[in-house]
């Protein structure tokens, strides 16, 4: 009997997820109503110059109960194209309400973009700038949420 508990808790473990550990900022919209966080650990090269990796997106106002998105990006690092290849909604309980795989066609990076400074990002493998702050291991909720109202405090003086 200890044996099968065992075996379930390790087949439990095996199949949840596992989540980032390195979450950095890497941009926000320019009105500040969502800001992105990129796991630094997840960051893989997929070959022909493509990166993966896990973004995590928090908007300033949930829409439909969806206060965050953690998705999985793929860039096309050459190619200056990105896709959304997967994700997960949360909740402003910070409770995952939804699972999804994409099959999203490649799109163009916009220069000057949010996109483009997580496309570098992603593509510098986590190369640190002066504006990554470090987020530490956990989903970055509460420091999201804590960047958005300073910049809605800074925006309304």
């Amino acid at each position: 009997m200890l044996r099968l508990a065992g075996a379930a808790l390790l087949a439990m473990a095996v199949s949840t997820p596992a989540y980032a550990s390195d979450w950095y900022f890497v941009a926000a919209a320019k009105d500040q109503s969502i800001v992105s966080f990129v796991d630094k650990d997840s960051i893989s090269d997929i070959g022909g110059g493509k990166m993966r990796a896990s973004m995590f997106s928090l908007f300033a106002d949930p829409k439909d109960d969806a206060e965050a998105y953690r998705f999985e990006i793929e860039i096309d690092c050459n190619g200056r194209r990105s896709r959304l290849v997967g994700y997960e909604i949360f909740d402003s309980a910070h409770q995952m309400t939804g699972k999804n795989s994409l099959d999203n066609e490649w799109q163009g990076i916009e220069a000057g973009s949010p996109g483009e400074t997580v496309a570098a990002f992603i593509c510098g493998k986590g190369k640190l700038g002066p504006d990554n702050e470090a987020a530490g291991a956990e989903l970055p909720f509460d420091k999201a949420r804590a960047m958005i109202d300073a910049r809605a405090k800074r925006n309304a003086k």
